[in-house]
């Protein structure tokens, strides 16, 4: 067999995983600024993303007909339950779905949710993300910096995850 056929694969399998290495962290040379929105609550009052300058932000992107949110929701409060008391830190999910807040309200109160919930109905702020599929975590530092993103459905409230979060925000 030519030497040539398996060196171009291997070379080619080497670039696209050295090309995706980085993805999922924002390195301090890199940061990027969270872009600022406003949306509605459930209950119809505007929230801003400035509203929260000045503490760490857990900003979730998902959906009601989501499988893989619906999968990591209870793990989302569980972790909120154990932080929510840090004046230093605040949970944010915005929903895109299309079904307007009452779709949203059932699936909330059905699970019994406590975070904050707001309405992306046009994906404009999923879209201002960059977000390519749900559920989609970003991590906002209080200076408004995205300092790490997780796609795909996480189990949050991990040992590791509430200590990880616990350090980040000053201890417990």
């Amino acid at each position: 067999m030519n030497l040539r056929f398996i060196t171009i694969p291997v070379v080619l399998i080497i670039l696209v995983i050295s090309a995706f290495a980085g993805i999922g962290s924002a390195e301090k040379e890199d940061k990027l600024s969270a872009p600022d929105f406003t949306l509605m609550t459930m209950d119809n009052k505007k929230l801003s993303l400035k509203d929260f300058r000045g503490k760490y932000i857990f900003l979730n992107f998902w959906a009601t007909w989501c499988g893989p949110c619906i999968d990591e929701m209870p793990s989302m409060e569980r972790l909120y339950q154990k932080l929510k008391s840090k004046k230093n830190f605040e949970m944010l999910a915005v929903s895109i779905d299309k079904g307007g807040a009452e779709v949203v309200k059932r699936f909330v109160k059905e699970n019994k949710l406590t975070f904050t919930v707001l309405l992306d109905r046009d994906s404009e702020v999923a879209a201002a993300y960059g977000v390519m599929g749900i559920p989609a975590t970003y991590l906002i530092d209080p200076n408004g910096d995205v300092i790490n993103k997780a796609s795909g459905a996480r189990t949050w409230d991990t040992k590791d995850s509430i200590e990880f979060f616990e350090k980040m925000l000053g201890g417990k």
